[in-house]
């Protein structure tokens, strides 16, 4: 229902009318901000396009609910991206659906043009946690990905933007 902006930069939800997209997205054309296109699969995923360290771009789920860290990426997503885990000390946490056990790791992930390096992961264990998309995805960017920048959700544009936080 609104241009809702997620501000990481001040710590604050910015909900501007959908009226406002024609103009927003020109402004950010015009500074040069991340402008990605994004998918709303049923009523609440919405993908975009990024990579893990140099493998090729594949889908992810935007879900800025990932508190402390930026990815959960696939076992196939981390094997393209050469990323070797250690499965023989997982750590136990709360995911959306209870008690998961996962691996951490460190990667860089790019999203657009937002790039970020020595970013947190977890691989989750024991199945792929997007496994019942339709279609081929590679896991799951979020939180501390995104901590340093705005993030704007725009559906009538079907657009992502960023913008880094010295902006």
């Amino acid at each position: 229902h609104f241009l809702s902006t997620l501000d990481y930069c001040r710590g604050e939800l910015i909900l501007a009318p959908r009226t406002d997209s024609a103009s927003f997205q020109a402004r950010a054309q015009a500074a040069g901000d991340n402008i990605v296109r994004m998918w709303l699969v049923a009523s609440h995923f919405i993908f975009a396009r990024g990579r893990l360290n140099q493998a090729p771009e594949g889908l992810f789920l935007v879900d800025t609910g990932l508190a402390g860290a930026g990815l959960a990426p696939n076992k196939a997503a981390l094997d393209e991206a050469g990323i070797a885990i250690d499965t023989s000390n997982p750590k136990t946490g709360m995911g959306g659906g209870g008690p998961v056990q996962f691996v951490q790791f460190r990667a860089s992930a790019t999203l657009g043009k937002l790039s970020r390096d020595d970013v947190l992961g977890n691989y989750i264990l024991g199945g792929n946690p997007l496994g019942g998309m339709p279609f081929k995805t590679n896991g799951i960017i979020s939180h501390s990905f995104f901590r340093q920048s705005r993030l704007t959700f725009d559906f009538d544009a079907m657009k992502l933007v960023t913008q880094n936080c010295t902006a």
